[in-house]
């Protein structure tokens, strides 16, 4: 779970834009990913030992960003917590006290299959994308043994 790379997680400005609509240049899909990566890691590092970068109101925001990302995806996220404080006192309530992987496990628990929801999403997407045909014709014209000739690759590399 890396740090965030999507400018729209980054950028703190552009979350109230993203809760009321799509923001240009910047699809919904992406900016669910990077800012449930975000999410994540903040809520993980929260969780075992600090060095959020964000603050209780702001993961508050991002929290509240994500989940109108998600309606607008068609996806339901419903948190017992909507803050840090409110993390932590779900994790106590919940025998995850005392242990970070615990709370690893919590997180996990209810983003984990988020994460792979979007990351299949994307997935779809990309697949569409490279599937769609470079020419309106519907083959190449050329042989399927010409076709492997082009794309085989030689046994050992070049001398």
């Amino acid at each position: 779970m890396g740090p965030p790379t999507h400018p729209q997680a980054q950028d703190r400005s552009a979350r109230p834009a993203a809760r009321a609509g799509s923001v240009p240049g910047h699809d919904d899909l992406s900016s669910a990913l990077a800012l449930t990566r975000l999410f994540r890691a903040e809520l993980g590092a929260f969780g075992t030992g600090g060095g959020e970068k964000l603050g209780d109101a702001e993961i508050a925001l991002a929290q509240r960003t994500l989940r109108a990302l998600l309606q607008r995806l068609g996806i339901d996220l419903t948190l017992p917590w909507r803050n840090f404080a409110l993390f932590r006192s779900y994790w106590l309530k919940n025998n995850a006290s005392g242990s970070y992987q615990a709370r690893r496990d919590l997180i996990e628990q209810f983003l984990g299959p988020l994460q792979d929801a979007l990351d299949e999403r994307e997935d779809v997407e990309i697949r569409a994308v490279l599937a769609e045909a470079v020419s309106p014709r519907a083959g190449t014209g050329c042989s399927s043994e010409t076709a492997d000739a082009w794309i085989r690759l030689p046994a050992s590399p070049p001398s």
